[in-house]
């Protein structure tokens, strides 16, 4: 009878007083008496409710939950294990690392966004693919960019007052919000059109294209490129690409040659887990590969132009089909995604300023800029540059129209962009196409008359170029592409 009174004496006690805590792990203690800050336990439960129907998920995160809860025990503790006799208050004295924790928080907080940013990925499209697309979506504001998504039927629209999703299927926002987003270096959605990107200020914020929410922040990062790649992302700053993995959070570098510094990202048709890495001056092909668990990224190719010049943002774009890619920029640069067989055309004395593609994989919308014969000046024309035939098209454009012309790949159309205004066709309006070669030789002809008319005009002699000559240079030059890309 004194056993068992004595017994209950000393349970009581631990059950009534909170002292059977005290026999939990070192770590669990710890981590009780110090917990992680609100964001973190809120963020975590998002988390858990994100998985709340898929089990076998559940059960992974919470067990890598776990094992991060512990190493934020052990790490910050400086080799402090509580034991039976100190109270909550005690090992709460006791641990005076407070930069540890809240270094470990911020970790701890990454991963947890990084898990929700994995998971969305994994998800289907955020809109279904329409039937037919409206006839016109009107803004309120100047579009000054648009933003697509690889595959889903949604693109993100910037303007002076702020920025906004739109399902390209009704034309109704997805989400917006009207702030200065000139202040973003780059926007960018994610190929299922369920997440979308920020940079500023050397940071990338991941954030849901529906309703907005903020998942995680990247610091140290100048841009990001949404890869098709399993559960990874590129980040790029100006020590160079590298590789997230968003399971683990672990990073590795790229190895690309020439510069660490790439604008664009295309994959490798027929390759899934292939990506070509816009460089300085060139292209570099990279495989992404997960070995026991980790991810790496290695060199298997690689390009430079012959011509010094290289690949620039918004002045060409990939093919309907999804295997070239052309830049008009200074001349035509026409690359081949799979091979990295490339073709470089002058066009001098005729200028260039963009190629983009269009609904159709053998053409692309050019950009020709025709000397005014004042040294100083250009007049524009559009024409479709058929890569396959080696024929040029004049574009029936409106004089000193403002329309821009952009290929939306996930609904296989062109994107007519007029102020406030986005309309959807299947083919560019243009005259009879021509051979290349008689269309560069007027060019040519008419701009050799400029500058001789300009020349008299100013009473000085003039020295022309030889219209045969430079258009035979140039016929040349778009039949050799045309031969080595049209295959």
């Amino acid at each position: 009878m004194r056993r068992l009174i004595a017994s209950a004496l000393t349970t009581m006690p631990l059950t009534g007083c909170g002292l059977a805590e005290r026999f939990s792990s070192p770590e669990e203690r710890i981590n009780a008496a110090v917990p992680p800050g609100s964001g973190v336990q809120a963020a975590h439960q998002r988390l858990t409710l994100q998985v709340a129907d898929q089990p076998e998920e559940k059960k992974a995160l919470e067990a890598a939950w776990s094992t991060r809860l512990r190493l934020r025990a052990l790490s910050c503790s400086r080799d402090f294990a509580p034991s039976w006799r100190d109270s909550a208050a005690d090992v709460r004295a006791r641990l005076t690392n407070t930069d540890c924790f809240q270094g470990a928080d911020r970790e701890l907080q990454r991963w947890v966004g990084l898990q929700r940013v994995r998971l969305m990925l994994g998800q289907d499209l955020v809109r279904p693919q329409p039937q037919e697309l409206p006839k016109t979506i009107s803004r309120t504001d100047y579009v000054s960019t648009l933003v697509t998504a690889r595959n889903a039927p949604v693109a993100l629209l910037r303007g002076s007052s702020g920025f906004e999703i739109v399902d390209l299927g009704t034309g109704k926002d997805l989400f917006k919000e009207p702030s200065t987003s000139g202040a973003f270096t780059s926007m960018a959605l994610s190929p299922n059109g369920r997440l979308f990107s920020t940079v500023m200020s050397g940071k990338v914020v991941m954030r849901a294209s529906e309703g907005g929410e903020t998942l995680v922040e990247l610091l140290q990062a100048d841009d990001v490129y949404w890869l098709d790649a399993d559960n990874v992302v590129a980040l790029r700053n100006s020590s160079g690409l590298r590789l997230l993995d968003l399971s683990s959070g672990d990073e590795s570098p790229i190895p690309v040659s020439g510069s660490s510094h790439s604008n664009m990202v295309a994959p490798v048709p027929g390759q899934p887990n292939r990506y070509n890495f816009f460089v300085h001056r060139g292209v570099d092909q990279v495989e992404i590969s997960r070995s026991s668990g980790r991810v790496e990224a290695r060199l298997v190719a690689e390009k430079r132009t012959e011509s010094g010049l290289g690949f620039a943002v918004n002045t060409g774009g990939m093919s309907a089909d999804g295997k070239l890619w052309m830049d008009g920029h200074q001349g035509l640069r026409i690359i081949k995604l799979d091979t990295l067989e490339m073709q470089e055309i002058s066009l001098g004395p005729v200028g260039s300023q963009g190629a983009w593609p269009t609904a159709d994989p053998d053409e692309f919308i050019v950009a020709l800029a025709l000397p005014t014969g004042d040294g100083y000046t250009s007049q524009i024309s559009y024409y479709v540059y058929n890569h396959r035939a080696s024929t040029l098209a004049l574009v029936d454009r409106e004089k000193g129209s403002g329309v821009r012309y952009q290929y939306v790949p996930s609904v296989k159309r062109l994107a007519l962009i007029d102020n406030k205004n986005i309309r959807f066709i299947d083919k560019v309006a243009t005259a009879e196409p021509k051979p290349g070669d008689q269309v560069m030789s007027a060019l040519i002809d008419e701009a050799n008359q400029r500058r001789l008319a300009a020349a008299m005009t100013a009473g000085q002699p003039s020295v022309s170029v030889s219209a045969s000559a430079a258009a035979a240079a140039a016929a040349n030059a778009v039949t050799a592409a045309a031969a080595a890309v049209g295959t």
